[in-house]
């Protein structure tokens, strides 16, 4: 759990901040909205305390934050591929061994 104090930073990097515990929700609000710059990765909010699922799509209490929810989550490895199309028509070939993420805007 983070429980630094944000203010001193300009930057706050939040790769895989898959489970959001305590106040790290509003806190990354405030360091926002302080003027602050907050860049996480696929899965960031996914569960909350104690690994229960938001009852809204990933990334849970930081939808808002970022703009941006998740819709959608698969795995592929390394012999598969997936064909990915945004709802604005944008088309891409994924061939990976890692996560998924499709998300919208």
């Amino acid at each position: 759990m983070i429980n630094r104090d944000l203010s001193r930073y300009k930057l706050v990097i939040a790769p895989m901040l898959y489970m959001l515990r305590g106040d790290i929700a509003e806190r990354l609000y405030d360091f926002v909205q302080k003027g602050g710059v907050v860049v996480a990765t696929y899965l960031t909010g996914d569960r909350g305390r104690q690994r229960s699922v938001f009852q809204t799509d990933a990334p849970g209490p930081l939808r808002a934050l970022f703009g941006i929810w998740r819709e959608e989550q698969d795995i592929f490895h390394a012999d598969q591929s997936g064909l990915v199309q945004a709802v604005d028509g944008m088309r891409w070939d994924c061939r990976a061994s890692l996560a998924v993420t499709i998300s919208r805007t």
